[in-house]
């Protein structure tokens, strides 16, 4: 998407909500943002060690879509970690999509401090004007169990 669509008047964290269609004028690539406000933000902070498990709710426009999970602020640039197509690319992510109740499911087995992030759920794009859609943002913050086996946070 950024490739595709340079200019200043999109900065970075305005990826995170929008979908962006580009219209060419004679020779002049304009890109014109689509404000979306069905992005979900939530904010989880397991326990180090523990295996977190998290759901995230789609439409059901997006139903037969491929489903994917990836980490990073900025999602048009974030690290895809696992999706629908190939459940098995990580062996501490998992994922499963539930088309039944139009969510899938994350989990992120034995949970360390490096795992604190960013965490994106999104549906790839078959249109190659158009950029993937988010639906739901994860602010992930891990944290050590104190000497009792409890989070002291």
């Amino acid at each position: 998407l950024r490739d595709r669509c340079k200019s200043a008047a999109l900065p970075n964290l305005m990826f995170s909500t929008l979908k962006v269609y580009i219209l060419y004028l004679g020779t002049t690539k304009v890109c014109l943002p689509l404000f979306s406000t069905d992005i979900k933000s939530f904010t989880r902070s397991p326990a180090v060690g523990e295996n977190f498990t998290y759901w995230c709710k789609y439409n059901q426009t997006l139903s037969n879509c491929t489903k994917f999970i990836c980490k990073g602020e900025d999602p048009s640039i974030c690290k895809p970690l696992v999706s629908t197509r190939d459940p098995n690319r990580n062996k501490r992510f998992w994922m499963n999509d539930n088309k039944e109740k139009k969510n899938i499911t994350m989990t992120v087995r034995e949970v360390t401090v490096d795992d604190s992030g960013t965490y994106w759920c999104g549906a790839e794009s078959t249109n190659e004007h158009q950029s993937n859609r988010f639906f739901n943002r994860l602010s992930l913050t891990c944290s050590p169990a104190g000497p009792d086996g409890c989070r002291h946070d």
